[in-house]
């Protein structure tokens, strides 16, 4: 179904806003979010994207790594929410292919990212936080929530806190 959910979003040029809501949608895996972020890689005016996937459980480091690749070819981007609470694939690549992709972002003002309850997420992940930070000076507003993600420390903390 997100397959054909991205197909589709292939076929609308000038989409501008996406809103996506996929809670606890067991059967999402990478392959439907790699659909989506081909989809994206060919919107070019779309400025704010919105995905929840809270607790789908076969999405992995390779669906994110793919949804970042669309989202680094969307020049457009102004806003990105990416909602990944208690999805247990997901690691510290995925923050990090985040991080490089919405670093192409030219025009980001506002992040949000929520991945609280993904044990694999580490000090490793947040440490490609603090230089996206320090290098997108157009963004103006952060929410981040890494809540009960036991292999964050203080490592990843300082790296994050040297880029706000």
């Amino acid at each position: 179904a997100v397959q054909a959910v991205g197909q589709g979003l292939g076929q609308a040029p000038n989409l501008s806003s996406l809103v996506l809501r996929f809670s606890h949608c067991q059967g999402i895996g990478d392959a439907g979010i790699q659909a989506v972020g081909q989809a994206l890689g060919q919107a070019s005016i779309l400025s704010s994207v919105v995905l929840d996937v809270v607790s789908c459980m076969q999405i992995g480091d390779a669906g994110i790594q793919a949804l970042a690749h669309g989202l680094a070819q969307a020049p457009s981007l102004i806003t990105v929410e990416l909602i990944a609470v208690s999805c247990e694939r997901l690691g510290d690549t995925s923050m990090q292919a985040v991080c490089q992709a919405l670093g192409q972002a030219p025009n980001l003002s506002s992040l949000i990212l929520k991945s609280a309850c993904c044990e694999r997420i580490g000090d490793a992940g947040l440490q490609g936080l603090g230089p996206f930070f320090a290098q997108t000076p157009t963004l103006k507003s952060i929410e981040l929530d890494f809540a009960f993600c036991p292999r964050i420390g203080d490592a990843g903390l300082q790296a994050l806190a040297q880029g706000l």
